[in-house]
């Protein structure tokens, strides 16, 4: 009696579980809840803690980044834009197998399903700095990435698409895409040790692209292009080979107001060009192995120069100076020399003008190399929002050709020159 009576006892708040319900249940009750020594199953509300405890440990705060800024991009595009289009879609690709270590995801066929509300500046003033219109907005997407391994995805993301008129009812577009993705499972020791693409559950997503779009009447339009798709987290964990994977798309638009792009000579229009200077202090962290929980953190600062040659789109250079404590700690566990020295680089690129944001691109070479194992070739990609005018806040991608080394955060600081210049396009 003794000992059932210890095991009937009431357990402690943070322990309490529900017992497993009987076969039968006894006038809409659970049998079980008249048993208080029945088997025991955690309630669903622990349940749910322990995913919420296990999702936190797999997600650095950094990947979150891309969905705040996204956020403030999209309110920003809403403000000043002119009335919503809707789009929805289909694509289907191939997946890259670009190393060794992916090898298990050659021959897989993604597909996805995407639905888009964008708004497009179909301006004379727009015309006449690139003739051409532009459109941007937000994009949601589900993926079947065709392999057990790899599993499925939910994306969403800020395109930008500058569309050039080649005909009364055709348009060239070139699409940009960037945000998050959430993936659905990630490498696991146990559960899922064949994955090398990726380790976290929310990663970075970026793509590119090139497409026609057919004006079926003037409230409905059809789309053809061709996208290279990249999904990594950055770094942050490993493993972190990345997926890369181009597809095909076809998509359907609805445009409400059922304008039309302009085209011909749109007089003398007045543009806007700006250049400056800015500087920024950047920090991010990585881990050595898999399987470690001590991060290494990884800062420095970087300048960059830039001249705006239209409304939409410019031109950089800049350096960074960095010091990644990681290399470090990778060199003396495996008994080299721990003399380490900052990483330096000297880089060059494109930029797009998106109101507050700037969306770069740049190619750069090391001077001097954190890791004698690098490339000496490295391309960053970087998202940044304007505050009043000078204050910048962002996030950016570092990376050797397929993989990403680490993304960081970045705060800094904007000087710039506006000049108002008349031209006849």
């Amino acid at each position: 009696m003794q000992r059932v009576y210890k095991a009937c006892l009431p357990r402690p708040r943070h322990l309490r579980t529900t017992p497993v319900a009987w076969k039968y249940p006894i006038f809409g009750l659970n049998a079980s809840a008249l048993n208080p020594c029945a088997p025991l199953q955690p309630t669903r509300s622990a349940w749910w803690m322990t995913q919420l405890r296990d999702l936190r440990q797999q997600l650095p705060l950094l990947s979150v980044a891309p969905c705040v800024l996204l956020l403030l991009l999209f309110s920003s595009t809403v403000r000043t834009q002119s009335p919503p289009i809707y789009s929805i879609g289909a694509h289907g690709g191939f997946i890259i197998a670009h190393s060794p270590e992916v090898q298990n995801t050659r021959g897989a066929r993604p597909t996805g399903v995407e639905a888009g509300l964008g708004f497009a500046d179909r301006s004379e003033q727009t015309y006449a700095i690139c003739r051409c219109s532009t459109e941007s907005g937000v994009n949601a997407q589900y993926i079947d990435f065709d392999n057990s391994i790899l599993g499925k995805a939910a994306a969403l993301s800020y395109y930008f698409e500058p569309q050039f008129a080649l005909s009364p009812s055709c348009q060239l577009g070139v699409r940009a895409l960037c945000g998050g993705i959430y993936l659905s499972n990630p490498f696991h020791p146990q559960h899922n040790p064949a994955n090398q693409s990726y380790s976290t559950h929310l990663s970075f997503f970026l793509g590119l692209g090139a497409g026609f779009r057919y004006r079926i009447s003037p409230k409905l339009h059809t789309g053809l292009a061709v996208l290279f798709l990249h999904t990594s987290n950055g770094g942050l964990k490993e493993p972190n080979k990345g997926v890369n994977w181009p597809v095909l798309q076809l998509q359907l638009q609805y445009v409400p107001s059922g304008a039309e792009p302009p085209r011909g000579n749109a007089g003398e229009m007045q543009q806007t060009r700006s250049t400056g200077v800015s500087a920024c202090a950047f920090y991010s962290n990585k881990l050595v192995a898999h399987g470690d929980k001590r991060r290494y953190s990884v800062y420095g600062v970087a300048a960059e120069a830039f001249t705006q040659l239209s409304s939409v789109s410019g031109l950089l250079a800049g350096m960074e100076l960095y010091m990644d404590l990681s290399v470090k700690e990778k060199l003396a566990r495996q008994g080299q020399s721990i003399d380490h020295q900052p990483g330096v680089g000297i880089a060059a690129g494109h930029v797009f003008f998106l109101g507050r944001m700037q969306f770069s691109q740049q190619l750069g070479v090391y001077v001097l190399k954190a890791n004698p194992s690098f490339d000496r070739i490295y391309h960053r990609w970087t998202l940044t929002y304007r505050h009043r005018h000078h204050w910048l806040v962002g996030f950016s991608l570092k990376a050797h050709r397929h993989v990403a080394d680490f993304a960081d955060l970045r705060l800094g600081y904007r000087w710039q020159r506006v000049k108002d210049r008349k031209e006849n396009p």
